[in-house]
C-alpha cells in the first residue's frame, strides 16, 4: 500500500519533468521544419523513437555499432537504407551495395563534406585533419597528408590477418609456400619481391572484407537534400555506409562468414572504389587518402612475418578456440592481443 502510494505522488512530478522536455523538442523540431516536413516526405524505414532521445535506446549497450545497425536493417526486413535520430541529429545508414553506390558515386558531390560535432572538433584539432575537414579548398590541400591516414590502418589489419592465418592453417602454409618458393633464400623481402605475392594479396584483400578497419566508414553529411533509393534524405543528415554487413551479405558473398582468399582470384573484384560490395577503404571523392601507403606497408610487413618465421599459438589453445572479438576504437581492432610463438626459419641460400 505504500508503494502504491509512493508511485502515485511521484508519477505527476515524473510527467512533470518530461513534459516540458518533450514539449521543447516538439516546438524546436516545428521551427526547423523538422517533423512537419519529415512527415510530407518518404524518410527511410527506422526503428521506432522517443521523445527527446530518438533512436538511441536502440544502440544502447551495443558497443559495436557496426553490427548493432547491421541487426537493425535485419529486423527491418533487410532495408538497404535506415533512419534514425540521435537525439536531435538525423542519420542515415546505407547497408546495401546499392545503397553505398548511391552514397558514394551518384551523391558523392552533395555528400562529400564531413560533420562538424564539438566533440569531432575536439578529436580533430577543430576539424583541421585531413580525414575529418569540411569539403572545401582546405581539404584539397591537405590531400598529401597521407602517412597519418594509413598506420592505424596497416597495424589493425595486420592484427586480423595473423589471427585468420592462425585459425586457417591450410591458408596460411600457401602464403608461407609461395613467398618462400619466389623468394629461393633471398636474404630478406623487398618491394621489388611483392609483384610476385598474388596469393598474399589475396589473404590482405579477404582480410580486409571480414575486418575493415573502419566499418562504417567515415561519416559524411548532406550539403543539401537528395533523393537516395526513393527516400528523401534531408539536407544536413549524417550518412553512413555499413561496409562491414555489405562484405557479409550473403546476397553479394558465398559463404560470407568463412575466410576463402580464393574468392578474389578471378580479380573481378577491387577495392578501389568500383565495386560497393566491397569498400573497405571507401569511395569517391573523399575514399581513404592513405589506401596505397597501408596497402603496400601491409603487404611487406605481412611478407616478411610468413617469410622469415613459422608461428605457432601459446600451448594448449586450438586454432578454433581463438579469441575474435572485436573492440571499437579509432578503428575496430581486437579486444584482446594476439600472442603467437615465433620460430625462426632461416632461408637456405641459392647456389
Amino acid at each position: 500500500m505504500e508503494q502504491a502510494t509512493t508511485y502515485y505522488y511521484l508519477f505527476p512530478l515524473v510527467l512533470a519533468l518530461l513534459l516540458p522536455l518533450v514539449l521543447l523538442s516538439k516546438l524546436k523540431n516545428k521551427r526547423c521544419g523538422g517533423v512537419d516536413d519529415e512527415k510530407k516526405v518518404r524518410l527511410p524505414p527506422g526503428p521506432w523513437q522517443l521523445p527527446v532521445i530518438g533512436s538511441l535506446h536502440h544502440l544502447i549497450g551495443k558497443p559495436l555499432v557496426h553490427r548493432a545497425l547491421a541487426d537493425l536493417a535485419r529486423r527491418l526486413d533487410d532495408a538497404p537504407l535506415i533512419y534514425l535520430k540521435l537525439g536531435e541529429v538525423p542519420l542515415v545508414v546505407a547497408t546495401s551495395s546499392d545503397a553505398a553506390r548511391e552514397v558514394l558515386r551518384t551523391h558523392d558531390a552533395a555528400l562529400a563534406t564531413r560533420p562538424q560535432s564539438p566533440t569531432m572538433k575536439i578529436m580533430t584539432e577543430d576539424g583541421h585533419g585531413l580525414v575529418f575537414a569540411p569539403y572545401g579548398a582546405t581539404w584539397r590541400q591537405l590531400r598529401k597528408d597521407l602517412f597519418s591516414a594509413g598506420s592505424e590502418t596497416s597495424a589493425t589489419t595486420l592484427q586480423w590477418a595473423m589471427s585468420e592465418l592462425m585459425r586457417n592453417s591450410d591458408v596460411m602454409k600457401r602464403a608461407q609456400d609461395e613467398l618462400r618458393n619466389n623468394l629461393k633464400g633471398k636474404p630478406k623481402v623487398t618491394e621489388d619481391d611483392l609483384a610476385q605475392m598474388k596469393y598474399l594479396k589475396l589473404v590482405i584483400k579477404e582480410t580486409l572484407r571480414l575486418h575493415p578497419p573502419a566499418p562504417l566508414l567515415i561519416p559524411r553529411e548532406s550539403m543539401e537534400s537528395c533523393n537516395i533509393l526513393g527516400y528523401h534524405v534531408p539536407k544536413g543528415t549524417t550518412v553512413l555506409v555499413n561496409a562491414w554487413a555489405i562484405a557479409r551479405d550473403p546476397k553479394y558473398w558465398e559463404h560470407a562468414e568463412e575466410f576463402k582468399p580464393e574468392r578474389f582470384e578471378s580479380g573481378t573484384i577491387d577495392f578501389k572504389g568500383m565495386d560497393y560490395e566491397y569498400i573497405p577503404f571507401g569511395a569517391g571523392r573523399r575514399i581513404c587518402p592513405g589506401m596505397a601507403f597501408a596497402l603496400s606497408n601491409m603487404e611487406l610487413v605481412l611478407a616478411a612475418l610468413l617469410y622469415h618465421f613459422d608461428w605457432k599459438l601459446t600451448a594448449g589453445l586450438k586454432p578454433s578456440e581463438l579469441d575474435m572479438i572485436e573492440e571499437m576504437g579509432i578503428t575496430v581492432r581486437k579486444k584482446n592481443d594476439l600472442y603467437l610463438h615465433p620460430i625462426v626459419r632461416v632461408p637456405p641460400q641459392s647456389t
